[in-house]
């Protein structure tokens, strides 16, 4: 990780998660629960095969079943539980974000506002509070939820089967890597992103602004093609970086 990325990872979490800490550890709680059910869920896999399937024992195939109807109840409330308080969260983030640009803008002189226009201040605005909800949000699920699943799941591994879990977690580091090579394409693919948003906003704020010199001179099928410009590359850039991201879900699940 670059040291300006993690120095401004390490300063939004002083800013803004150490003041929302109790509804995080509040979803760390319920990402907890997810980590000890999903491990305990893949524990159960040995006595559904041999005791329900093979063996037949009827006795066990209502213990397991209940088991396994209390397991993913369980598993379900609290992955509401842990949407919920994140959303919660990222959505004070962001308007906290949005009232610290809007101060910092405010307190700039004149010149400030002279060499830029006020479209890329919009478009800073949205994107960077945003952008900071996320980072929390993903940081935090990474070393809450993830983390904790993995670990629950390496303990399953090892209690059933050593030498099995050991040869599974030598191919892990070719994983990793892939997710790295991902994160390097997505972080390019953001600039356009914020580049394309930019171009939406000032296409809509000339538009807005100098509408009675759009009507005119007849220039609506001009703004028209600017805008669709924009938002085809914003949607594009957007869809890329699904793409991307989505990848490494298949090669984890592997």
């Amino acid at each position: 990780m670059q040291p300006s990325i993690l120095a401004t990872l390490t300063r939004l979490a002083r800013e803004e998660a150490k003041p929302n800490r109790p509804v995080y550890l509040l979803a760390i709680f319920f990402m907890a629960t997810i980590a000890a059910t999903t491990g305990l869920s893949a524990w159960l896999m040995k006595p559904v095969i041999n005791d329900v399937f093979v063996a037949k024992d009827e006795a066990k195939t209502w213990l397991v079943g209940g088991a396994i109807v209390l397991i993913y109840s369980l598993k379900g409330l609290a992955t509401y539980g842990q949407q919920v308080t994140l959303a919660t969260v990222g959505n004070r983030i962001v308007a906290s974000v949005q009232m610290r640009l809007f101060n910092h803008l405010l307190s700039q002189g004149i010149g400030f506002f002279a060499a830029a226009n006020s479209t890329q201040f919009l478009a800073q605005q949205s994107f960077i509070a945003n952008s900071a909800r996320d980072a929390l949000g993903l940081i935090i699920t990474a070393m809450a939820r993830d983390i904790l699943s993995l670990i629950a799941l390496i303990y399953v591994m090892f209690l059933q089967d050593p030498v099995m879990a050991l040869g599974a977690l030598l191919i892990m580091p070719l994983a990793l890597i892939g997710v790295r090579m991902l994160i390097r394409r997505v972080r390019k693919i953001v600039s356009k992103e914020f580049s394309s948003l930019k171009d939406i906003m000032q296409t809509i704020s000339e538009t807005a602004q100098g509408i009675r010199v759009v009507k005119a001179f007849e220039l609506e099928n001009h703004m028209r093609a600017r805008i669709l410009q924009a938002v085809t590359a914003y949607t594009g850039a957007a869809i890329r970086i699904n793409r991307i991201a989505s990848r490494s879900a298949p090669m984890m699940e592997t």
